[in-house]
Order: structure tokens, then sequence, then C-alpha cells
């Protein structure tokens, strides 16, 4: 399993899709604030539309295949770009997390976090995806919303490796083939003993070096994402293998129990220990059927 696979394995984030708005000029949307844990997203099929984030100057004009997700579910609105003649398809939908390792990944993404995924080599994908989630949308065939729901799922990986717009540092979307290389092994096995020396040795260049590529591209500390990569795994470990928690923190790379539990409780504001006998704390929001509102008939 390659190193995103990894970590998408252990957030374990349930993806929805809610509606597909085909919208007109003289329309919007507001969209409330969401609880933790759940991240709205919305992906532009076409037209052209401005999503503004309640409270803040922050506006952003989406483009067809332009991903817009919110992290932490500010309350934002949409309005439609052009006369009162223009149109927009646009789906919406959002992904849920636990408290552990989902939200953990979440708060090392830009918020909000814009991708184009028809300008990172990945428009043949978005091509077939965007296709199946407009037919399936219109589709009354039992499954559509599982149907839905799975592609949701794909588009959450292409984004999380798509590079934003910019070039701003985003922690998933590695081009450097070196900081790849340095990811994939912390994350494939965080229980080793690593240390910059030690990581700077896998991936092959010196100590300085890996420093300064951690700060320029990832735009975080290589202890720090040595550390956020374990609390990653502890997370799931404790939720799902049934182990002590002197057992997880040894399979993460702690030799001492005690060490563990500060580290855990500074990243998550709870003991391993409660942690561990918590129930699944995933945000559940009522399922409602997937909608359309179609206030104009769109080409496909």
């Amino acid at each position: 399993m390659d190193w995103l696979s990894h970590l998408v394995a252990q957030a374990r984030p349930r993806a929805r899709l809610d509606e597909r708005c085909l919208l007109s000029g003289d329309t919007h949307l507001d969209n409330p604030p969401q609880p933790a844990g759940v991240v709205p997203f919305h992906l532009l099929l076409e037209g052209s539309c401005v999503v503004e984030i309640v409270g803040t100057r922050t506006e952003m004009e989406l483009a067809v295949g332009d991903l817009v997700l919110l992290p932490t579910g500010d309350a934002h609105k949409i309005r439609v770009v052009g006369p009162a003649s223009a149109r927009i398809d646009l789906l919406c939908g959002h992904f849920e997390f636990s408290s552990g390792a989902g939200r953990l990944l979440f708060r090392h993404l830009p918020n909000p976090m814009r991708v184009s995924l028809s300008a990172n080599g990945t428009e043949l994908e978005l091509g077939h995806i965007s296709s199946l989630l407009r037919i399936h949308s219109a589709s009354e065939l039992p499954g559509q919303q599982a149907v839905l729901d799975a592609l949701a799922q794909m588009l959450f990986v292409i984004a999380l490796r798509a590079q934003p717009p910019g070039g701003e540092p985003q922690l998933l979307a590695i081009a450097d083939p070196a900081l790849r290389a340095a990811l994939a092994a912390v994350i494939a096995d965080p229980g080793a003993v690593w240390t910059i020396d030690t990581l700077a040795e896998a991936a092959h260049m010196s100590r300085a070096t890996l420093v300064r590529r951690f700060r320029d591209h990832l735009g975080i500390g290589v202890a720090d994402f040595i550390t956020w990569a374990r609390m990653m795994k502890a997370a799931d470990l404790l939720r799902t293998s049934g182990g002590s928690v002197s057992a997880v923190a040894s399979a993460t790379g702690y030799n001492s129990t005690a060490g563990f539990t500060r580290v855990f409780q500074r990243t998550y504001g709870i003991s391993p220990a409660r942690y561990a006998r918590a129930a699944d704390d995933t945000p559940s929001l009522e399922r409602r059927p997937f909608l359309i509102r179609e206030p104009y008939v769109p080409s496909v």
C-alpha cells in the first residue's frame, strides 16, 4: 500500500454527496456552519461561481473543474458569476471524520482548500468521474446513493494529491521525489527510530537540505512531521487493534508509555486510554435523499 493510501485508511473518512445544484444567476446558496469533523465540499461542473466564507473577507472564484473543501466547516455562501442568464452545475457534499486521525489529517490542510482538478494531470480522471456523477445523480436506480458516495470518496483522494494553485505548501501534494520518499518511509513504518539524520539518509540528501525542503515544500518541520505521522497511526491502532497503550506506544516509536501519553494528550486533548475506550465519535448527519435543485435543465 502506498503512503497516501495508508493515510486515507487511517483517517477512515465517510464521504457523502448531498445534492446537485443547477442554479441560475439570480440565485445563491447559504451554507450553515458544520459540527467538528464535518468537511463540506463543492465541485463545479459547469459555469463560474464565487465561494464566500461568512464573517471573513475570504472569497474565491471557482472555474469548471475546481473543487473546494472547508476543513473547519465554516459557514459560506455560493453565488453565480455573470448575468441573470448565467448558470452553474455544482455538486455539493461532505466528508465525516472521527476526532482521531481524520481530524488530524485535515488540521494540516489549507482552509479553505481549493484545487483545480483539471490542471493537475487529472483531466481524464475528472472527466470520467464528472460523467459518472452526472449520470448517477439523475438516476433513480437502486444503489444510487452508494454509487455517489463512492465517487465522492474518489474525489477526496484526488484532491489530497493535487497541488493547490499558487504553490502554497500542501502536506500531501508533494512533487519532490526525495521528499515523497521521506514521507513514504515514515508513514510506512512510524515505529522506526526516525530522526532528522536517519530520515535524511533514507531520502538520500543532507540533513540541512532535508530540513530546508520540509520547510519550503511542506510548511512543517521534520520532527513535527514524524510526530504527526505517529499520532495518525496511534489513533488508528487504539481504536482498531485492541492492543494496550504501551503496545501502541512501542508500535509508533515511543520507548516510554508516559512520553507517548503526553504527546497523544497534547495532540488530541484526551488520554490514549480514554480514547481507546470511547465509542467512535464520527459525526453522522441526518441521511436525507440525494437532492437535485434545478431551476434550469442541464445539457448533460
